[in-house]
């Protein structure tokens, strides 16, 4: 058993630890004495990261500008989960209860649209291989989350179970394996989705943070602006971090001086798309009309 002061340094401890997971289940680097948050190392005798935070969350919160601070230095409020964004532990619970909820609904409704594939006498063979390589993903992803962490079982579950192991004889060995690592593959933390005017400004500034951009998944010869509402649709969907570094204001100006007009259609439709979504963080300053941008790209 251990107990922790407010910013992570252990008050006391008895017994043994058959667990790395300590603080708010990070991993404790014992030889280093500090945490892992994964996107940055923190200090608990300190009680700071030991990296800037490439990503402001909150440009209007004062705290949030001391980009080596951890939780807006408000331990008691505040839990970070990843290195980057302070959230309330409430809050947290309940999302988790919610998306476990979805995450399951989710997961039978798929599975069950795989059996029907493998059960069809007039589908193709490589649509059955499909089918079975995705069970084989839901068997490893519920391997990982195990039952007594929910309330409830779904009888699909067994199903799928079932029907991974009737597809791995007919697919062989290899291709159930390959699936198996794809899914440890998939299971890495993505990196957070870069948008904003000027592409020139969105690549620098993925490049800086380890992101990606459209680019990333649509070759320049092959985008349209639907392929684009797409796009911004599908990150969506996925859950990614989306991070706007804004206007371009230095061309807006220039564009303006020239008669054109200043503004984006394409970034303006991808800023309305995400209207309302929880995972959307505006990072740029605005001072007046046509003044502004992100420290680093447009002023320092």
């Amino acid at each position: 058993m251990a107990r922790y002061l407010p910013y992570g340094a252990i008050r006391f401890e008895t017994g043994l630890f058959p667990t790395d997971r300590r603080f708010t289940g990070q991993r404790w680097e014992a030889s280093l004495g500090l945490y892992d948050y994964r996107a940055r190392f923190y200090d608990p005798a300190l009680g700071r990261f030991l990296q800037p935070d490439p990503i402001v969350p909150e440009p209007g919160n004062p705290q949030a500008l001391n980009r080596y601070a951890y939780v807006y230095n408000n331990p008691l409020r505040y839990l970070d989960d990843g290195g980057h964004l302070p959230i309330v532990p409430l809050l947290v619970a309940g999302a988790i209860i919610a998306l476990k909820v979805i995450d399951y609904g989710w997961t039978a409704w798929d599975a069950s649209q795989s059996l029907r594939v493998l059960q069809d006498p007039n589908v193709s063979e490589a649509a059955k291989a499909e089918a079975a390589a995705n069970l084989a993903l839901i068997a490893a992803t519920e391997a990982a989350e195990p039952d007594e962490l929910l309330p409830i079982a779904l009888p699909l579950d067994d199903l799928a179970r079932k029907g991974l192991l009737k597809a791995g004889r007919e697919i062989g060995e290899q291709a159930t394996q390959q699936a198996v690592e794809e899914v440890a593959s998939a299971a890495i933390r993505k990196p957070p989705i870069v948008i904003g005017e000027n592409m020139e400004r969105v690549r620098r500034y993925a490049q800086q943070i380890g992101g990606e951009t459209i680019e990333d998944f649509i070759p320049k010869g092959e985008w349209t602006f639907e392929k684009n509402r797409i796009w911004i649709r599908q990150m969506r969907e996925e859950g990614r971090l989306i991070v706007d570094i804004g206007p371009d204001f230095s061309r807006r100006v220039q564009r303006w001086k020239e008669g054109e007009v200043p503004w984006s259609w394409v970034y303006n439709m991808e800023r309305m798309e995400l209207k309302g979504y929880e995972g959307y963080r505006k990072i740029f300053q605005r001072f007046g009309k046509w003044r502004g941008g992100v420290t680093g790209i447009d002023f320092d």
